[in-house]
């Protein structure tokens, strides 16, 4: 991009990303008999680089000379960098079955990153997974073929790898075993002539190796009365060697290196069930309909970690959910100097009645940093969702609901805090306490960014519930008759309704629960979509 200001001058700059990627692969398939085998062989190599390149003039003659040599060389600069990450993987897999009742598959991954060194640059990856399909067997057909469809038991395990490398602000590192020097400004020496001056400014740490993500499954396929379908899996995924900078003190004067070190843990259970018909006598011969439901629930916790680590309303720490809450919890509403002074001490905060009022957790009779305390919410207790379709003489219906049960959202800023950036605020402050009104769920109100830390500190008042029931998808369909068309020379002519995002029920006071995510309560919502 160029700009150009005749007082400032002309910055000219340009940057892009050149990425690349060779993917091959050889497949075989073949069968001998009641045996099936397939493989593949593959090879893949990413390469990616990014470069940055900055000119600067000043005093041009005027605003149509827009090439950096028509100004003067007395007041330039120039500025570059670039970074670059490459990554080569050899996979495989190999599947067998035998009369299709016994199924076996193996995969193998073989990665190298340039963002580690020596021997831990490369590591193996491997999974399994085998199926068992009950039914095919004779003994059971005898027994169960006018009720029992198909029973299908499967298991699976396999290990991925993770070569992202982030710094303690989150930002990518691709050189992170490497001391990289960074400048550090210009310095006079001699006669005050200005040098420019280098310096590391992390420390590094050159043993680092794979992140690996270990993954667990076991399911089993079931059909019924060949109309109902079952699915169950029971699910675990566990990540070791977690890649994250190091724990320590700021006086050691050096950005912390990143190390291998952390185990995080989910477990849980999905359930799928689905319900398919069709009448074939009746009034309503002809109708075909679909019922379907899918249950998912899980558990993460954070299973290692070392010393825990709080952020501004999250904490980690061994034993619970990765960046669980953790906050001052708010017990109500301040509604008289008698109650202000009957109370433990809130901070060194000039307490009013109106003020939020915070729990004295440790019960020391004051409120201070010991007193925040973890709160459940931050991963859902439910996933679900609902789906439904039917056809009868033309006429077709879908309908899809899903929904989050037991999630919660720490929302601020923007929607929550009055004039931030002068905006107005939402209409629960027209509640807020005051002497005339005194509210026991709007505390009094005080100013954007310049709010007190008595109403801003990271408390449970900012805590919603986010969960919510959703009508995500809506079709209404009618199909005309062919013998209707033929004569207009029209093979197929459909008319249908469709809408997104229809009707949702919710507590969340946002414009989404969807799109909660922990931040500002003001976020782009979804559409509401209607279309014919």
């Amino acid at each position: 991009g160029t700009t150009l200001d005749l007082g400032k001058g002309l910055t000219d700059q340009d940057q892009q990303t050149i990425y690349t990627n060779l993917f091959t692969y050889l497949n075989y398939d073949r069968a001998f008999g009641a045996h099936h085998l397939k493989a593949q062989a593959g090879y893949s190599i990413e390469k990616s680089k990014y470069t940055y390149l900055q000119g600067f003039r000043q005093n041009f003659v005027d605003d149509t000379l827009t090439e950096l040599n028509a100004g003067g060389s007395d007041i330039q600069r120039a500025n570059g960098t670039a970074n670059q990450w490459a990554l080569i993987s050899y996979f495989g897999r190999l599947n067998y079955d035998y009369q299709g009742k016994y199924l076996l598959e193996a995969n193998m991954r073989y990665d190298g990153s340039s963002k580690f060194y020596g021997k831990n640059r490369w590591a193996a990856f491997p999974s399994f997974s085998a199926g068992w399909r009950v039914s095919e067997e004779s003994f059971v057909k005898e027994l169960t073929s006018s009720w029992l469809n198909n029973l299908k038991i499967r298991g699976s395990w396999g290990q991925l790898g993770n070569q992202n490398v982030v710094d303690v602000n989150g930002y990518a590192l691709n050189y992170p075993y490497q001391p990289v020097l960074g400048l550090t400004g210009n310095y006079s020496f001699d006669n005050n002539t200005l040098q420019s001056g280098v310096a590391q400014q992390r420390l590094t740490n050159p043993l680092i190796k794979w992140e690996t993500t270990t993954m667990t499954d076991i399911g089993i396929d079931l059909s019924l009365f060949k109309n109902l379908d079952i699915t169950f899996d029971w699910y675990k995924k566990r990540t070791t060697d977690i890649l994250r900078p190091s724990q320590i003190t700021a006086i050691v004067g050096l950005g912390a290196p990143n190390i291998n070190d952390g185990i995080v843990e989910n477990k849980g259970v999905e359930l799928g069930i689905t319900y398919r018909n069709q009448i074939t006598t009746g009034a309503l011969e002809g109708l075909s309909y679909q019922l379907g439901a899918n249950l998912d629930r899980f558990k993460n916790k954070l299973v290692k970690f070392g010393e825990p680590e709080i952020g501004g309303y999250t904490i980690k720490k061994n034993g619970y959910a990765m960046d669980s809450f953790y906050n001052y919890e708010v017990v109500g509403i301040f509604q008289s100097e008698a109650e202000v002074s009957s109370s433990p001490k809130q901070f060194n905060d000039n307490t009013l009645p109106g003020d939020l009022k915070y729990r004295d957790v440790n019960g020391d009779g004051k409120i201070d940093a010991n007193d925040r305390t973890l709160i459940a919410g931050v991963d859902p207790k439910l996933n679900y969702s609902f789906n439904l379709s039917a056809s009868f003489k033309g006429f077709d219906f879908s309908a899809l609901l899903q929904g989050v049960y037991g999630v919660k959202s720490y929302v601020s800023g923007w929607g929550v805090t009055p004039f931030v950036q002068g905006s107005p605020p939402t209409k629960d402050w027209l509640d807020r306490w005051t002497p005339e009104n005194p509210s026991t769920t709007m505390p009094r109100i005080y100013w954007g960014w310049s709010a007190p830390e008595k109403f801003s500190r990271a408390s449970s008042y900012f805590i919603q519930d986010a969960s919510y029931f959703r009508l995500k998808n809506l079709v209404l369909g009618y199909t005309l008759p062919n013998g209707l068309l033929k004569k207009y020379k029209i093979d197929r002519l459909r008319v249908y309704f469709s809408g997104d995002n229809l009707v949702t029920a919710t507590k969340f006071k946002g414009l989404d629960p969807e799109r909660y995510g922990n931040g500002d309560l003001v976020q782009y919502p979804q559409n509401k979509i209607y279309s014919f």
